[in-house]
């Protein structure tokens, strides 16, 4: 008897109709896989077969779970979850509690599924000290966030988990260790897996079947290894394909340039509080890092979760004072928060999530134009011309400034951040893990944008990204970060071909293989 069985699913909002006639089934102990670009229905099918719809949403069709239908009725779906089914969400920050320690948020997962379990041994599995149970959701970076999430999804000892992109944010050894304890515990737990992720790779590695959707229907299903090994669809092939980057590296040999950015000796330590007679613990974030960025280089940043990339890159924007050290941008020097009006418009960040970093009650002429606030000297229709000017330099219409982010799909939103980023004319950008939470066809595209951008306006980039494959194909310079310190840097090819550092030949090793 199949575990969850979905039949001729149909998710509408109003006259829109997200997913078509969906059907799969999962055996007890089985690993599927859901794959799709950005707005296929991967993630609206889950939450259907499991009763999580929205409340502006209706769906039709048949799900069974364990054989029974599906409650109707809130309270039995609710107690359904709770006692056999475990969710581990794509953004961990808007799932976990803001106010609640991690220790408390596994104890309320352990109570409500009546299982007793061991708060130390669920973090110790999923990669995670002690120190961590007394610390709260926002004390820990996005990969952290991901596997204490987990840990919490695990607790109840769950018959279904659902994984919703679990190692999007995660770097490769913690992706590889992650991946391996989901394939431990379905084997030993006899724990299904209904895996949804844009990492065909990691889909590969884990699962045993896959369903890939298009536009709210299934369009190919079956053994992993057939269908990415010889897929029927064009679609499919389409995602295999992207699976490799097809990017022209940059030129290797370059004139001489000049310096635009130096750090000496830069640090920054955090203090936090025990308690009332106790000293407080201080965390080294970043440590005595020098580092030069010149005019027009592609730099990439990689290193593990945590280990203070994304802390350095707010250093270097000005958006973070340094607890020593300094920082020297276009000849003039600063400490991490006192950088002047002129220099700060020509340093822009893109983040990892655009949807979270756009306000939604703003349209996108206003958000994009929020920077401008930096160039008081423009007037109304300057400003509107360096909007239209952004947006068209990114692939997307003047006539969409009017409407608002959620209006926009995943890739779209990410082009709107550049967009934002470049429209006081920065000479230096910041790119945090900007195509992580895309799926591979629109990750291909946004990263052959960025080389287009920089060859147009000669920009100077560094790039903080878990995708080593991206990094090799567009970086002329590579460093590598570990518990706060440039462990090694080089060329991709010294990089690749002959790491010096055990974090680096960590790092390489724990590649997932190609799919083909």
């Amino acid at each position: 008897m199949a575990l969850l069985e979905v039949d001729g699913l149909t998710v509408s909002f109003g006259d829109m109709r997200a997913v078509r006639d969906v059907g799969f089934a999962l055996e007890p102990g089985e690993r599927l896989g859901l794959v799709g670009e950005s707005g296929s229905g991967k993630s609206l099918s889950a939450l259907a077969a499991t009763g999580l719809l929205p409340d502006t949403a209706r769906w039709g069709g048949r799900i069974r779970f364990g054989g029974q239908p599906l409650p109707r009725d809130e309270r039995e779906r609710a107690r359904l979850r709770a006692e056999r089914v475990g969710f581990v969400f794509q953004e961990p920050m808007t799932a976990l509690n803001p106010l609640m320690k991690i220790s408390h948020q596994i104890r309320e997962a352990l109570t409500l599924s009546g299982v007793e379990g061991d708060i130390f041994q669920l973090l110790e599995e999923v990669d995670l000290d002690r120190g961590f149970a007394e610390r709260y959701p926002h004390q820990l970076s996005g990969g952290q966030r991901q596997r204490a999430m987990i840990a919490i999804a695990l607790a109840k000892r769950p018959e279904l988990l659902i994984a919703d992109e679990p190692t999007s944010a995660l770097d490769l050894i913690t992706q590889a260790r992650i991946l391996d304890l989901l394939d431990e515990l379905c084997r030993s737990r006899g724990m299904a897996l209904l895996f949804i992720s844009h990492d065909l790779r990691a889909v590969a590695r884990l699962c045993e079947r896959v369903v890939v959707m298009q536009a709210g229907r299934v369009v190919e299903h079956g053994p992993v290894a057939e269908v990415f090994k010889n897929p029927r669809e064009s679609y499919t092939r389409r995602l295999v394909d992207a699976d490799t980057p097809r990017l022209v590296r940059l030129p290797q040999s370059r004139p001489q340039r000049q310096s635009l950015l130096a750090t000496r000796a830069l640090s920054k330590k955090y203090s936090q509080r025990q308690g009332f007679l106790r000293k407080p613990r201080i965390t080294v974030a970043v440590d005595k890092v020098s580092l030069e960025l010149t005019e027009g280089a592609f730099t990439a940043l990689v290193g593990p979760s945590g280990c203070g990339k994304s802390t350095l890159a707010q250093m270097l924007a000005g958006l973070e004072p340094s607890s020593s050290g300094e920082i020297s941008f276009l000849g003039r020097v600063h400490y991490g928060s006192n950088l002047a009006a002129d220099l700060r418009r020509q340093i822009s960040l893109v983040f990892q999530d655009p949807f979270s970093s756009f306000d939604p009650r703003m349209s996108v002429a206003d958000s994009l134009m929020e920077p401008l606030r930096l160039l008081p000297d423009l007037d109304a229709a300057q400003r509107r011309s360096r909007a239209v000017e952004a947006i068209e330099a990114v692939g997307l219409s003047a006539n969409m400034l009017g409407r608002y982010p959620h209006a926009f799909s995943g890739g779209q939103r990410q082009r709107l951040a550049i967009a934002r980023a470049l429209i006081t004319r920065p000479k230096f950008l910041i790119l945090d893990e900007p195509v992580s939470a895309l799926d591979v066809s629109v990750r291909s595209e946004i990263l052959g944008l960025l080389l287009k951008l920089q060859n147009d306006f000669g920009l100077t980039y560094l790039l903080i990204s878990h995708d080593l494959e991206s990094v090799r194909h567009l970086a002329d310079r590579v460093l590598v970060m570990s518990a706060g310190e440039i462990v090694e840097a080089g060329t991709p090819k010294d990089i690749f071909d002959n790491p010096a550092h055990d974090l680096t030949k960590a790092l390489l090793a724990a590649r997932l293989p190609a799919l083909s």
